[in-house]
């Protein structure tokens, strides 16, 4: 299984105890928003990929059917979900073993799909097997979710402190 955790708030939370609870509700839902999107999106990436991949079957109709062949992305695909883990914080995971493989890729592919830092190769050198092999690329679809939606993260804050900035 492999996560992503979304936190940074809690400072901020601090500084805004002029609006009381209503602030923290406000951030609240800005995380909770942030932390679907991130689930969204990665889903998106990983499906574009696995349909690039041929694990999806497009059927005469025009319509897509699952392919439960090869590592089961159908599988992978329903297991990446966001959970909160307090009133202000949300982790996002793909809870399957075979998570880390897809995202940072395996043998002397390790590492090719997106530039990883520090942290990410640190936590992903726990998979690292014994055996040399060619292996494939993966495919960062949480990693690349998060980065796209820290922007927005911020934006979505903004927004919902506004709101309450308004109301009063």
């Amino acid at each position: 299984m492999i996560g992503i955790e979304i936190t940074g708030t809690r400072e901020l939370i601090n500084d805004l105890n002029q609006y009381g609870k209503d602030a923290e509700k406000a951030v609240n839902k800005a995380i909770k928003e942030t932390a679907s999107e991130i689930e969204k999106e990665s889903k998106s990436i990983l499906r574009a990929y696995l349909e690039r991949s041929g694990i999806f079957i497009v059927n005469k109709s025009g319509k897509k059917a699952q392919a439960y062949r090869g590592h089961e992305g159908a599988g992978l695909l329903g297991s990446i979900k966001q959970k909160a883990v307090n009133a202000m914080e949300y982790i996002v995971v793909a809870a399957k073993d075979y998570a880390a493989y897809i995202e940072f890729g395996i043998g002397e592919m390790v590492f090719t799909s997106k530039q990883f830092t520090a942290e990410e190769k640190q936590w992903a050198a726990q998979y690292k097997g014994s055996k040399k092999v060619k292996g494939f690329k993966g495919v960062s679809y949480l990693g690349t979710a998060t980065l796209n939606q820290e922007k927005k993260h911020v934006e979505r804050i903004e927004k919902e402190l506004n709101k309450l900035k308004a109301a009063q």
